[in-house]
């Protein structure tokens, strides 16, 4: 029997969150990660216990068995479903590289808005600030 997909909840206005969805999706296999936006109503029925607040602090997924892991906690379960990058995942869960890595993505996360203006896979028509990412 196939296992649940995991619930990925995430930021679906910002462009990097957009960018870090695909990648995962091009990667995983079929069925593996269900993508959730924070703001959605689908986020409410499917994972109750993470808050829009907390979601647009950080990514958030949903574990099969309920358990809610975000930001670079979140990233070895996400990664254990990619073959080719399980390694990665693993090495992530090391306390060493968490501890290097948890400031890091503290530091992008917080710019994530800022930084997506300057990345070139952005939709044609928005603009991207400090404060969020809108239409022009």
């Amino acid at each position: 029997m196939d296992q649940p997909p995991l619930i990925v909840v995430y930021d679906a206005q910002c462009p990097l969150c957009q960018r870090a969805r695909r990648w995962f999706e091009r990667r995983s296999p079929e069925n593996a990660l269900q993508f959730v936006d924070c703001r959605s109503a689908a986020r409410i029925a499917k994972a109750p216990m993470v808050s829009e607040d907390a979601c647009r602090t950080a990514i958030q997924v949903v574990a099969q068995n309920g358990d809610v892991r975000a930001g670079v906690e979140a990233l070895p379960l996400l990664l254990s479903v990619i073959p080719r990058w399980r390694w990665l995942g693993r090495m992530l869960g090391w306390p060493l590289m968490g501890h290097f890595a948890r400031p890091a993505y503290r530091a992008i996360a917080r710019r994530r808005l800022r930084l997506s203006s300057f990345l070139p896979y952005q939709k044609q028509g928005d603009a991207c600030d400090g404060k969020g990412c809108r239409e022009k």
